[in-house]
């Protein structure tokens, strides 16, 4: 009786051992992420995680798309975002299919898409044109004009209705700024002037001392900025008094941002730069008078530039000859402050013959189209 105890005694020890030992071997894989190279991912980007037990991880969920890793090791994983992922915050949940494990790390990340262009208008009833110029006050696009064209439309952008305005000989425009519910319009031969939608009345305003083709316009609070550039000279920054209808040159180190200049106003901060022969955007710093170097880019950006409350749009031109002439095409990329990164974006869907497209927000949105080659206005749908 003694001998069967011990027996029975020694086989329950040899079960528990064994149970236990089943257990210790699933908590071995307890995948974690500890490092994470980003925050903000475009598409194609890669990323890279650095933490515990990554070697059996094999697939990367994000949102409904699952991605297989590009390398693993137990202390480190990548993978790429892909070509077909929307834009928003995402958590990354990582799966290993031999073992069935699934860890979800608990911060975000946030990804751009690629987007899409939409089709929101074909009904501008004036004729196409290049060099329009082209402002958004409430809810409503201002444009017309073009050097040789007088008509001024205005367009609603809720309805999507046309309405002819007073007739305005703008001349080429060169840039255009809203201030408070007023446009103002710069064009090439250095006259300035001022719309007031209420009466849908034009008033000459005084010059820029400094002459030259290449103005761009901007406003912040009760002034507005004109950013001159040139390929010669160093840029200079100068501001309107709309008390004094003046302006005053700001002097400062403006750096050389060369031809072409774009002017941004976001989270009411002056930015400049990236132009045809400069790939850095400086941040005015206004209580010190300076241009801070803020992102660099790896392209020139000969092309349309945008901006809501919070981001920045530019467009990229590139062009190939063919039997009609040169094309142009716009690669369209977002800066987006948040991440102090920019990002590609699908390019504009139609071909121009050697002109730009007319862009402009509304409510955060990018809008691009009305030029000599369409009437046709596309919004990009992030």
């Amino acid at each position: 009786m003694k001998k069967i105890n011990y027996l029975l005694l020694l086989l329950l020890n040899v079960i528990n051992f064994s149970c236990n030992t089943d257990n210790s071997e699933e908590e071995i894989f307890n995948p974690k992420i500890t490092y994470i190279n980003d925050t903000c991912f475009g598409i194609q980007e890669e990323v890279k995680l650095g933490g515990t037990d990554l070697d059996v991880i094999d697939e990367i969920k994000i949102g409904s798309e699952t991605i297989r890793v590009l390398f693993s090791s137990p202390d480190s994983n990548s993978f790429k975002i892909p070509l077909s992922i929307a834009t928003g915050e995402y958590n990354l949940i990582l799966k290993s299919t031999d073992n069935e494990i699934e860890y979800v790390y608990p911060k975000t990340i946030y990804v751009e898409g690629l987007g899409n262009w939409s089709l929101v208008n074909s009904d501008f009833p004036g004729e196409p044109r290049n060099s329009a110029l082209s402002f958004v006050i409430d809810k409503f696009l201002y444009f017309g004009g073009d050097g040789s064209l007088s008509d001024f439309w205005k367009l609603n952008l809720e309805t999507s209705e046309w309405t002819q305005l007073s007739d305005f000989d703008s001349g080429v425009t060169s840039s255009t700024a809203v201030n408070n519910t007023e446009g103002y319009v710069i064009n090439t031969t250095n006259d300035f002037y001022k719309y007031s939608p209420e009466t849908d009345s034009w008033v000459e305003l005084a010059s820029i001392p400094n002459r030259t083709a290449y103005y761009t316009l901007a406003s912040v609070n009760e002034e507005i900025f004109a950013l001159v550039g040139n390929n010669n000279d160093e840029s200079q920054l100068w501001a309107y008094s709309k008390a004094e209808d003046s302006w005053r040159l700001i002097l400062g180190n403006q750096p050389n941002i060369g031809q072409s200049p774009r002017l941004f106003v976001i989270d009411e901060t002056l930015y400049a730069g990236f132009s045809n022969s400069s790939k850095v955007l400086y941040k005015y710093n206004n209580n010190e008078n300076e241009f801070i170097e803020y992102l660099s880019s790896e392209y020139y950006y000969f092309g349309f530039h945008s901006f809501s409350s919070s981001e920045g749009f530019l467009g990229e031109a590139w062009g190939n000859s063919s039997g009609t002439g040169l094309q142009i095409n716009y690669n369209t990329f977002v800066i987006n402050m948040s991440c102090n990164k920019i990002f590609e974006k699908r390019s504009v869907p139609i071909p121009t013959s050697s002109d730009f497209y007319t862009a402009f927000t509304y409510d955060g949105d990018l809008y691009v189209g009305l030029n000599s080659s369409t009437n046709q206005i596309f919004k990009l749908d992030r």
